[in-house]
């Protein structure tokens, strides 16, 4: 059994502990009132103390009963989200053996998988990025990174997910706001809330998207007045190239490229902002096949990965793009590497 969530405070040492009662309960009304934003010492009573909030923000009261009924407290989510936080560097190989099964990614089946995908939904895909601007190789490395193309969307009800973190995180206000969305969701599909699955963070689908983007980047491609991220293929490639046209996608250009730098490098040049492939060739940067980057103007910088093995990227805009969707250099890296062997 997980322990129980603590709500001991340690004061700090200038504090004497010899408080006359009325003052000891509003000292922890107040501390309590300043960290978590509401005066609520368990997970219970802060569900019954959102309420206000949620009303406020057009949850209906048979939505908000549903949610006091079965949002529960999850340790594991929030042990989870600690380790996220504190990601423990590994050696490059046992990174891409680790995401990838193969020491080539071109021969690993998600890019096998993938490349079967792209031929399988050709057109629907051509018709996407014609109306989007977004490249079909970009927006089928999101989908098999995010859920391995639908086969892995979740298994943690999301708003057990959603209100373990808008409870007890670092980001309360977001996943607050992320709480509510998803609550809206539930609302409007009227989705049994035990089969409202998602990831430990709450992401939803099989583009995993935060509830809120659900409302700003989701799209009813298929024309049937609803937004489906779990089932409708049309709607989920058309929802994933309306994200990233709307973060400044550059059309048929590079994400970046893992490279290697040789022995003379000057690690001057990691702070150079704004040279091209030209310069990079010439101080003899290689990618990961050992070949010259390709002949590009297009502005690009070298960025350092934190792994137990020093390695480096060459990126461009649009790796800026897919840092909004993810902040992660690495999940960047898989990007890359994906949609590189999908290019062939």
């Amino acid at each position: 059994m997980w322990p129980a969530v603590s709500t001991q405070v340690t004061l700090p040492i200038k504090f004497s502990l010899e408080f006359n009662p009325l003052m000891n309960y509003l000292f922890y009304v107040l501390f309590f009132f300043s960290s978590f934003g509401i005066s609520a010492s368990t997970f219970d009573d802060w569900k019954l103390a959102l309420k206000k909030t949620l009303l406020a923000s057009q949850i209906n009261p048979a939505t908000i009963d549903i949610f006091i009924k079965h949002a529960k407290y999850d340790q594991v989510v929030y042990d989870i989200y600690n380790l996220q936080r504190k990601p423990l560097p590994l050696p490059l190989q046992k990174f891409l053996n680790q995401w990838f099964q193969a020491e080539d990614v071109s021969k690993s089946w998600i890019a096998t998988e993938g490349t079967r995908l792209l031929k399988e939904h050709k057109e629907l895909l051509n018709r996407i990025e014609k109306k989007y601007q977004v490249d079909k190789t970009v927006i089928i490395a999101l989908w098999g990174i995010e859920s391995k193309y639908g086969k892995m969307t979740g298994k943690y009800p999301v708003l057990n997910s959603l209100s373990t973190l808008a409870y007890n995180s670092q980001r309360k206000d977001f996943y607050t706001n992320e709480l509510i969305h998803a609550l809206k969701i539930l609302q409007n599909n009227k989705i049994n809330p035990e089969q409202f699955l998602g990831s430990w963070a709450g992401a939803i689908g099989q583009c995993q998207f935060m509830p809120s983007n659900y409302f700003v980047f989701g799209v009813d491609f298929d024309n049937n007045n609803k937004v489906d991220l779990f089932y409708s293929l049309a709607d989920i490639f058309a929802s994933i190239a309306n994200y990233l046209r709307k973060s400044q996608w550059k059309y048929k250009r590079p994400v970046g490229h893992l490279v290697t730098l040789p022995a003379q490098f000057n690690p001057h040049y990691l702070s150079y902002k704004s040279k091209n492939n030209f310069f990079w060739n010439k101080q003899k940067i290689r990618d990961h096949f050992q070949k010259k980057l390709p002949a590009l103007r297009e502005k690009s910088h070298i960025i350092t990965l934190i792994m137990e093995d020093r390695n480096y990227l060459v990126v461009y805009k649009n790796f800026d793009v897919i840092l909004k969707w993810n902040r992660s250099y690495l999940f960047g890296l898989k990007i890359i590497l994906l949609k590189t062997a999908l290019e062939g």
